[in-house]
């Protein structure tokens, strides 16, 4: 889904939808493009499964990088429905190894509150 947007000399482009920041309890199968950070707790081929403390959701890739186990990663992608669930085709992997998770999970918490 995208907008289409007529900018400076009548040139037309599609306006590409963001990222929304989610919990894993929080997808659903009518979010289309969703970013979730997760420790990876198993990893087959091209295949992650990350768990936030919320809940645990697939990671499908072309590649899953250097990610080993126990690795905290944040995932850019596109939700995809399945059958008893939902899966995400991961886009952009991002290393998260750094970043101090409680932090994370209480900026993400006040800016749901907020409506941000």
């Amino acid at each position: 889904m995208s907008d289409e947007v007529t900018g400076s000399g009548g040139f037309q482009s599609q306006r590409r939808l963001p990222y929304t920041d989610k919990r894993i309890d929080e997808l659903t199968q009518d979010d289309i493009k969703v970013r979730v950070a997760g420790a990876v707790i198993e990893k087959s081929g091209d295949v992650l499964i990350i768990d936030d403390g919320t809940g645990q959701v697939k990671i499908m890739t072309e590649s899953p990088g250097e990610f080993d186990i126990n690795n905290i990663i944040r995932v850019f992608g596109r939700v995809i429905p399945v059958e008893g669930g939902i899966e995400i085709s991961g886009e952009i992997l991002q290393d998260m190894s750094d970043v101090n998770m409680d932090l994370y999970k209480k900026a993400h918490d006040i800016e749901k509150a907020l409506g941000v």
